[in-house]
Protein backbone atom coordinates (compact mmCIF):
# COMPACT_ATOMS: atom_id res chain seq x y z
CA UNK A 1 0.00 0.00 0.00
CA UNK A 2 1.26 2.99 -1.02
CA UNK A 3 1.32 6.18 1.42
CA UNK A 4 -0.72 8.45 -0.99
CA UNK A 5 -3.55 5.44 -0.61
CA UNK A 6 -3.53 4.99 3.62
CA UNK A 7 -3.86 9.19 3.28
CA UNK A 8 -6.71 9.30 1.44
CA UNK A 9 -9.03 6.99 3.84
CA UNK A 10 -7.71 8.42 7.18
CA UNK A 11 -10.75 10.49 9.30
CA UNK A 12 -9.42 13.28 11.42
CA UNK A 13 -10.13 13.16 15.32
CA UNK A 14 -12.36 16.28 15.02
CA UNK A 15 -15.92 15.24 15.20
CA UNK A 16 -18.59 16.38 11.65
CA UNK A 17 -21.07 16.73 13.95
CA UNK A 18 -19.39 19.75 16.29
CA UNK A 19 -18.30 21.16 13.26
CA UNK A 20 -21.27 21.71 11.82
CA UNK A 21 -23.00 22.93 15.13
CA UNK A 22 -20.19 25.69 15.47
CA UNK A 23 -20.63 26.46 11.81
CA UNK A 24 -24.28 27.34 12.05
CA UNK A 25 -24.55 29.04 15.21
CA UNK A 26 -20.85 30.95 15.09
CA UNK A 27 -20.37 30.59 11.15
CA UNK A 28 -19.50 34.44 10.77
CA UNK A 29 -16.54 34.24 13.17
CA UNK A 30 -14.96 31.25 11.71
CA UNK A 31 -15.10 29.16 14.86
CA UNK A 32 -15.61 25.99 12.74
CA UNK A 33 -12.03 27.01 11.45
CA UNK A 34 -10.42 27.07 14.80
CA UNK A 35 -12.16 23.93 15.62
CA UNK A 36 -10.44 22.13 13.05
CA UNK A 37 -7.12 24.00 13.20
CA UNK A 38 -7.32 26.35 9.81
CA UNK A 39 -6.31 29.52 11.90
CA UNK A 40 -5.71 31.84 9.15
CA UNK A 41 -9.10 30.70 7.20
CA UNK A 42 -10.91 32.03 10.69
CA UNK A 43 -8.85 34.77 11.42
CA UNK A 44 -9.64 35.91 7.57
CA UNK A 45 -13.42 35.19 8.77
CA UNK A 46 -13.00 37.58 11.83
CA UNK A 47 -11.43 40.26 9.79
CA UNK A 48 -14.07 39.75 7.18
CA UNK A 49 -16.70 40.50 10.53
CA UNK A 50 -14.90 43.49 11.47
CA UNK A 51 -14.76 45.00 7.99
CA UNK A 52 -18.68 44.51 7.70
CA UNK A 53 -19.09 46.26 11.50
CA UNK A 54 -16.57 48.76 10.95
CA UNK A 55 -17.94 49.67 7.37
CA UNK A 56 -21.68 49.79 8.26
CA UNK A 57 -21.01 51.63 11.65
CA UNK A 58 -19.06 54.17 9.33
CA UNK A 59 -21.65 54.03 6.94
CA UNK A 60 -24.72 54.33 9.60
CA UNK A 61 -22.89 57.88 11.07
CA UNK A 62 -22.52 59.03 7.19
CA UNK A 63 -26.13 58.33 6.32
CA UNK A 64 -27.14 60.00 9.64
CA UNK A 65 -24.91 63.00 8.70
CA UNK A 66 -26.64 63.05 4.99
CA UNK A 67 -30.37 63.51 6.47
CA UNK A 68 -29.78 65.78 8.82
CA UNK A 69 -27.09 67.78 6.50
CA UNK A 70 -28.31 69.28 3.01
CA UNK A 71 -29.35 66.01 0.85
CA UNK A 72 -26.15 65.30 -1.67
CA UNK A 73 -27.97 62.60 -3.98
CA UNK A 74 -28.09 59.39 -4.53
CA UNK A 75 -24.87 57.65 -4.77
CA UNK A 76 -22.48 54.28 -3.60
CA UNK A 77 -19.56 55.27 -1.51
CA UNK A 78 -16.36 53.17 -1.23
CA UNK A 79 -18.38 52.30 3.01
CA UNK A 80 -21.29 50.68 1.44
CA UNK A 81 -19.02 49.07 -1.55
CA UNK A 82 -17.09 46.95 1.60
CA UNK A 83 -19.81 46.72 3.68
CA UNK A 84 -22.32 44.88 0.91
CA UNK A 85 -18.99 43.15 -0.22
CA UNK A 86 -17.90 41.46 3.07
CA UNK A 87 -21.16 40.83 4.06
CA UNK A 88 -21.74 38.92 0.62
CA UNK A 89 -18.35 36.71 0.82
CA UNK A 90 -19.15 35.77 4.32
CA UNK A 91 -22.58 35.38 3.61
CA UNK A 92 -21.62 32.65 0.47
CA UNK A 93 -18.62 31.06 2.28
CA UNK A 94 -20.92 30.02 5.15
CA UNK A 95 -23.38 28.40 3.15
CA UNK A 96 -20.90 26.59 1.35
CA UNK A 97 -19.33 25.55 4.43
CA UNK A 98 -22.35 24.02 5.86
CA UNK A 99 -22.73 22.00 2.33
CA UNK A 100 -19.12 20.88 2.75
CA UNK A 101 -19.76 19.77 6.63
CA UNK A 102 -22.96 18.04 5.88
CA UNK A 103 -21.19 16.08 2.83
CA UNK A 104 -18.15 15.28 4.45
CA UNK A 105 -15.83 17.57 1.90
CA UNK A 106 -14.54 19.79 4.93
CA UNK A 107 -11.19 18.82 5.44
CA UNK A 108 -9.03 19.90 8.71
CA UNK A 109 -5.74 21.50 8.64
CA UNK A 110 -4.32 17.88 7.82
CA UNK A 111 -6.10 17.96 5.21
CA UNK A 112 -8.25 15.10 6.39
CA UNK A 113 -11.87 14.34 6.39
CA UNK A 114 -14.03 14.68 9.48
CA UNK A 115 -15.69 11.66 11.41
Amino acid sequence: MTKTYQYRYMTSKKHKSLALILCVMFGFFGLHYFYVRRYWRGALNLFLLLAVCIASSVFGLFYIQITIGQPQGVFVHWREAIAVTSAAILGVTWILDIVHIVQGRFRDREKLCLK
